[in-house]
């Protein structure tokens, strides 16, 4: 027995609607972690940068009673960078997953609604070549047997999650280099 929702049009085109939406939600949600990320690692470097210069510049008698205090939040604010790199890297992965899976149900919805059958042959049409509609998705996701085969293949090679990924691998960098002073100082 069939499901009544999916003969039904209009309910079709109300979860693609709301498919959409929640797509593009993701893809926004994914730009507003890097950026609160980033914030949030740049003011730890800041800080971790301001508090090496006391590190590595003799301030006098008054600085030696606050050495141990400066030398400990020099391993401390990196070791925060490093844990901050991490956390938007799995909440970026995360979120890129979840773009995926609105993809894959767009997928399935644009295939119920017909949007995937192949082109009438029509003289003077545009683009005569293409047989689909959406011909490079169409072709794109026929490589593909499941939807976990496709997520799986998107988290990998060039796109949108691989180049913002690379800004937490680099703070990540940054924070480890900014560890050697309290390493150096002993």
């Amino acid at each position: 027995m069939s499901n009544p929702i999916f003969e039904d049009r209009d309910s079709l085109i109300k979860i693609w609607s709301v498919e959409r939406r929640s797509r593009d939600f993701m893809a926004s949600l994914m730009w507003e972690n890097v950026k609160t990320f980033s914030t949030l690692i740049s003011a730890l470097i800041t800080a971790d940068i301001f508090f090496l210069r006391f590190l590595l510049e003799d301030m006098g008698s008054s600085f030696q009673q606050h050495l141990v205090s400066v030398k400990f939040l020099s391993l401390i604010l990196p070791t925060l960078i490093m844990a901050m790199s991490i956390l938007g890297e799995r909440e970026l992965r995360r979120e890129y997953v979840r773009l995926l899976e609105s993809i894959v149900h767009l997928a399935k919805i644009e295939n119920l609604l017909g949007l995937e059958q192949k082109l009438p042959d029509i003289d003077g049409r545009v683009f005569p070549g293409d047989k689909y509609l959406f011909q490079r998705w169409v072709t794109d996701r026929m490589k593909f047997k499941t939807s976990e085969d496709f997520i799986k293949s998107r988290l990998k090679g060039y796109n949108m999650y691989t180049c913002m990924r690379i800004i937490y691998i680099i703070t990540f960098l940054v924070g480890l280099f900014l560890t050697s002073p309290f390493f150096l100082s002993y």
